[in-house]
């Protein structure tokens, strides 16, 4: 006796009407339960599923929103977090570098604990944080993924994946990162960038720029902003209008607070002048002796201006005491010795140096004069390590440290060559980098023969291709599978039968793993249908528009939409799944009030209107 199995999986519905924003199903669960054998299938007769799916615009949200519960632990997962393992097209556990020439990440080696350290390495797991939609996640879930190449010859690069579509409004989503401190993570274990200078962030926006542009990343490294500040403000989100020029002093320290961070975003050895003895061997002088215009001397040679400078070395103390000290120069200047804070005297903003008042005695000088431009601390005998910081913007510049105390005769003077050891003083360019965005069209080569993905599947010719569980269980025979979805034209109401249940082999080569639709335009079906799939009606100035949806959609409040309105709006999944107990039941046509004849006008339709008619196999 023959037997038939019905099954209705409604695979939009996971993603459409899930938890709010995010994928938590395909993070909490495992690589091993999506391989999972779906019950029946040793079954002798294959059972019967239908895919019931919506298409609305809600399957283009971000699949982590940082709004949601990803590993059910009770806490909301905001922001990046190394331990969730978040699905999508890039392999968590491998390192990505962005080959600009072909437009897509390549992988280039394998990481355990999902860091990368080679220079220009992405790492998989934050690229799906930071890029994947609910679509996309849905897509690899279903069939390996959307293929923007799909090449019937073996190699390295016969797949390539491609994010979806997202409209430059609020579809589009960002992310920032601060520091260490509030994030949880160093942010260059996993991209690379450096950590952020202090006071900025480092935005990244997930859109695209045009209707046939590629789908984007866009990186704003070091800016002031916050991320809602890009893509949560007046269309366009995700521009340009957050770019800072770099170039510049980035501003005279106020306070030993200030100066600190200054240090620790612009002593870094990218802005290194160089490193050595002082001319002189003390803290007595003037310019940059490691950039050009140094000797002879000028002021106004960029390598000149816009430096900072930093002594390190020891102090030896002959005589046990309490001693003065008194910073001088132009601009901010600060003395710290045995790495006592606050400094032991300091003297910050902009500003020229005491003998600019005409007081060339330092016993008489502003300087030694008046706090907190000298401060006082008791030595003892020894060595006492030493830390001397200077900054410059432009114009003359200068620094000097003067002590008084027991080795100085207790008289103020400067600080002598003989006193220290190990003097070394460093210099470093002090200018902005300025805030620009960088764009990475978001395609990834997959299925590479040398570093495999999980679900990557040889085929005979040689090629390998990422499979989903269409492959898996329809390519032999295990499953058959249909297809309903929501329409464009009928947005709010029905559904159409895209593919009557029957084998998934006859959309896909089976000797190469090729989807047939794209050599075959007469090759329709569930994976076509589904790559067809995108937000439609949003326009671009290219298109005539400035960042709206037209096609008789506006601002409805007061009121239900209609039929044809706002056609990415609308989820009519009761009906569909009701179209699709029609279909079990035997009907042999769909519902008059749900199918359409022609495309609307000035919207693709993607799909083709009405043209499959309702039968089931025989089995």
């Amino acid at each position: 006796m023959k037997r038939l199995l019905t099954v209705l999986l409604a695979a939009g519905l996971l993603f459409a009407l899930g938890p709010p924003g995010g994928v938590a199903m395909s993070v909490a669960a495992t690589a091993s339960e999506y391989q999972a054998v779906p019950p029946f299938v040793t079954a002798e007769v294959p059972p019967l599923v239908m895919l019931v799916m919506g298409r609305n615009h809600k399957l283009y949200y971000e699949a982590y929103n940082d709004a949601s519960d990803l590993n059910g632990d009770g806490e909301l997962d905001v922001g990046y977090n190394p331990d969730i393992e978040y699905y999508g097209y890039f392999d968590s556990h491998k390192c990505y570098i962005y080959n600009s020439g072909n437009g897509r990440f390549e992988p280039s080696s394998v990481t355990i604990d999902k860091k990368c350290s080679a220079a220009g390495e992405w790492s998989g797991d934050f690229l799906n944080y930071l890029t994947m939609s609910r679509m996309d996640c849905l897509r690899k879930v279903l069939y390996g993924g959307y293929r923007s190449t799909d090449s019937s010859v073996a190699g390295s690069s016969s797949v390539v994946l491609e994010r979806v579509f997202i409209p430059q409004d609020a579809h589009s989503w960002g992310k920032e990162y601060e520091s260490v401190a509030r994030d949880g993570y160093d942010i260059s274990d996993y991209t690379p960038l450096e950590l952020p200078n202090s006071g900025t962030r480092h935005l990244f926006a997930s859109t695209t720029l045009s209707n046939s542009g590629d789908p984007i990343l866009r990186v704003l490294p070091n800016n002031t902003h916050r991320i809602w500040e890009w893509v949560a403000k007046e269309r366009p989100v995700c521009d340009n209008s957050l770019e800072t020029g770099g170039g510049g002093h980035p501003g005279h320290p106020a306070n030993h607070g200030e100066y600190e961070s200054l240090v620790l975003n612009y002593a870094v050895d990218s802005n290194k002048f160089g490193s050595g003895p002082p001319p002189n061997g003390r803290i007595d002088g003037n310019g940059n002796p490691w950039g050009d215009g140094y000797s002879p001397y000028n002021s106004g040679h960029p390598d000149q201006q816009n430096y900072l400078t930093i002594f390190t070395g020891k102090l030896n103390i002959t005589t046990a005491g309490t001693y003065e000290f008194a910073v001088d120069g132009d601009d901010a200047v600060e003395f710290i010795i045995d790495g006592t804070l606050p400094p032991v005297s300091g003297w910050y903003g902009p500003h020229c140096d005491c003998y600019c008042n005409g007081q060339p005695n330092p016993e008489r000088s502003e300087c030694t004069s008046n706090s907190p431009y000298k401060g006082t601390i008791y030595l003892e005998s020894g060595e006492h390590t030493i830390e001397f910081r200077h900054e410059e913007a432009g114009g003359g510049d200068n620094y000097w440290l003067y002590w008084k105390g027991p080795d100085s005769g207790d008289a103020w003077g400067i600080v002598p060559s003989t006193s220290y050891s190990d003097l070394i003083q460093t210099t470093y360019a002090l200018e902005t980098s300025g805030s620009t965005i960088t764009d990475y069209a978001v395609r990834v080569m997959v299925c590479d023969p040398s570093m495999p993905e999980a679900n990557c599947k040889i085929y005979p010719s040689g090629t390998s291709k990422p499979i989903g569980i269409l492959q898996r269980y329809g390519e032999p025979g295990k499953m058959y599978f249909g297809l309903i979805t929501g329409s464009y034209t009928k947005n709010t109401s029905g559904g159409v039968l895209r593919k009557n249940i029957h084998s998934i082999a006859n959309e896909i080569d089976p000797d190469t793993g090729e989807f047939r639709y794209q050599d075959d335009a007469s090759v329709d079906g569930i994976v076509k249908t589904i790559d067809k799939l995108r937000i439609v009606g949003f326009g671009y100035p290219a298109d005539g528009y400035y960042y709206y949806y037209h096609c008789n959609c506006g601002w409805i409040t007061t009121r239900p939409i209609n039929e044809g309105e706002c056609r990415m709006w609308g989820n009519p999944l009761g009906e569909m799944m009701y179209e699709g107990l029609r279909y079990f039941a035997g009907k042999a046509n769909p519902t008059g009030d749900f199918i359409y004849g022609v495309c609307p006008a000035n919207i693709s339709c993607k799909m083709r209107p009405n043209s499959v008619k309702y039968y089931i196999i025989s089995t």
